[in-house]
């Protein structure tokens, strides 16, 4: 019968991280908002404070939510220019020469070599062979 008493339910551990860590956080990620959990966690570590890179994301989303922290807007992408871009089909052919240790073919003992052929306008598979 003592087991069927109503009990609490809230969760009664140690939060994870405290204030003063969530406004290093938060300072650090207004000074630059590119950072991502994972920088952030290692700038973190090099001042000796240790959590967790999802909890620095999680942390992170909050502070973008509640103070409308927003990356600066980015530069449009110029694509690079490619020098050996084909234009047309069958124009220029890319090979592939693989070296397999590793394999579960019974017909070949030991290691062999696999040459693909493919056509970079398409990238489409022309030839292989062992």
């Amino acid at each position: 019968m003592q087991g069927l008493a109503d009990k609490s339910h809230a969760n009664t551990s140690n939060p994870g991280v405290d204030l003063p860590t969530r406004n290093l956080i938060c300072k650090k990620q207004e000074e630059n908002p590119l950072l991502g959990e994972f920088r952030m966690y290692a700038a973190l570590k090099q001042l000796g404070i240790s959590v967790a890179p999802r909890t620095c994301g999680r942390i992170m989303a909050e502070n973008r939510q509640l103070y409308g922290i927003k990356p600066p807007p980015k530069e449009p992408h110029q694509p690079k220019f490619h020098p050996f871009k084909a234009a047309a089909r069958h124009e220029r052919w890319c090979v592939d020469i693989r070296y397999i240790e590793k394999h579960r073919i019974p017909e070949i003992k030991g290691s062999f070599y696999v040459i693909t052929i493919m056509d970079a306008f398409s990238r489409a598979i022309l030839s292989s062979d062992i």
